[in-house]
């Protein structure tokens, strides 16, 4: 009798252990299920099946528990992750955008003085390289401090936006700069330095044709003095020279305009 009991008892706790290995089992193959669909999709379904089996205080809920603190982890990583790299690509545009600000002319949208020199800076090293034709135009507002006395300084800011539409329209394929406050400046290359001389002419055209319209007004109708210098490999060290002649041509330019406009 003893032997049977003890036989019987031997049968229940194999019983229990199959049943809980089989149970056992069960859970793991689903711990293994969850992960793997979370690796291929990261869902939040996913996530919450593993941590489903995460309280039943066995072996699979302590994996579970592990596996569910790494999700975790590294979802608070990636996020931490993208918050910096938010940061840093904001950073980045404002960076760029207070670039694009200082060398910005805020009263024309054309680049400025600052921009002119930085752009010297590559032509010089164009021009020691493969001594790249170029030409410079300078152009200069007349009277416009009699524009702002006569019609204030909101006319006068008028005179200055129309004289650079012009010269950014007659040097299209160039880089055009505000110099200062009445003063533009190009730099000729390519289609534009090919078709300089006649580029000039047709500059001075406008300003006759815009002196003889009666229809303008003060500061719509502007004068401007052009002057122009191209480089010449054997006489330009640099574009200082090309720059100082195209100035002298301008001054010259802008005292004969003076003595038939008075």
């Amino acid at each position: 009798m003893n032997n049977y009991f003890l036989l019987l008892a031997l049968c229940i706790l194999l019983a229990s252990i199959l049943i809980y290995t089989i149970r056992l089992s069960g859970r793991i193959n689903r711990l293994e299920r969850y992960l793997k669909e979370y690796t291929d999709t990261e869902s939040d379904s996913s996530k919450a099946k593993i941590e489903g089996l995460t309280s039943s205080g066995d072996i699979v809920s302590s994996l579970a528990i592990m596996m569910y603190s790494i999700i975790l982890k590294k979802e608070s990583l990636k996020r931490d992750s993208d918050r910096t790299a938010k940061e840093l690509t904001d950073s980045r545009k404002k960076v760029q955008e207070m670039s694009e600000v200082a060398i910005m002319d805020e009263l024309t949208g054309i680049r400025n003085k600052a921009a002119y020199e930085k752009e010297v800076k590559k032509l010089e090293w164009d021009v020691g390289y493969d001594h790249s034709d170029f030409a410079i135009v300078l152009v200069d507002l007349n009277d416009l401090k009699g524009i702002n006395e006569r019609n204030g300084h909101e006319k006068g800011d008028e005179a200055i936006r129309k004289l650079c539409r012009m010269v950014c329209k007659k040097f299209a394929h160039s880089a055009v700069f505000r110099l200062g406050t009445d003063e533009f400046i190009a730099i000729l290359r390519k289609e534009d330095f090919e078709n300089r001389d006649l580029l000039v002419k047709e500059f001075e055209m406008d300003m006759e044709n815009m002196a003889s319209n009666a229809g303008l007004k003060e500061w719509e109708k502007i004068s401007a003095a052009i002057g122009m210098a191209e480089y010449i490999p054997e006489v330009d060290p640099g574009t200082d020279t090309v720059y100082q002649r195209a100035r002298n041509a301008m001054e010259e330019r802008k005292q004969e305009m003076k003595g038939y406009m008075e």
